[in-house]
C-alpha cells in the first residue's frame, strides 16, 4: 500500500535501457510498455524493497526444496527453473535500489 511520504525516484527505464523502443519488439514500433517510450520510469522504494524481499523468500523455499528432491523428480527441472529466474528478478531489483542509493 502506498503512502504519501514514501520514497519515489526516477530511473532509466530497466526494460528498454532508456532507449524507449527497440527495434525488435514488432508490436507498436517497438515502443516500451514499461516507459511507453519516455525513457524514464518512476518507482516507489519500498515497493522494490518488498519484491526484493520476496524474491529472497521465494529462492531460499526453492533451494532447499531442491536439496531434499531425488535427481529423478519429475518437478526438479521447474524448481531449477524458479530458481534461475528468482536469482536474475533479484539482481535485476537489487541493480535498481543500489542505483537509487539504498541499501539492500
Amino acid at each position: 500500500m502506498a503512502t504519501g511520504t514514501e520514497k519515489k525516484v526516477t530511473i532509466e527505464c530497466p526494460r528498454c535501457g532508456g532507449h524507449g523502443q527497440r527495434e525488435e519488439w514488432n508490436p507498436d514500433r517497438g515502443i516500451c510498455y514499461r516507459c511507453r517510450g519516455h525513457k524514464t520510469v518512476t518507482i516507489r522504494v519500498e515497493a522494490y524493497k518488498r519484491v526484493l524481499r520476496m524474491l529472497r523468500h521465494r529462492w531460499v523455499e526453492a533451494s532447499r526444496r531442491l536439496k531434499t528432491m531425488e535427481p529423478d523428480d519429475p518437478d526438479r527441472n521447474y524448481v531449477e527453473t524458479v530458481l534461475r529466474f528468482t536469482e536474475a528478478d533479484g539482481r535485476r531489483v537489487r541493480e535498481v535500489l543500489e542505483s537509487v542509493g539504498e541499501a539492500v
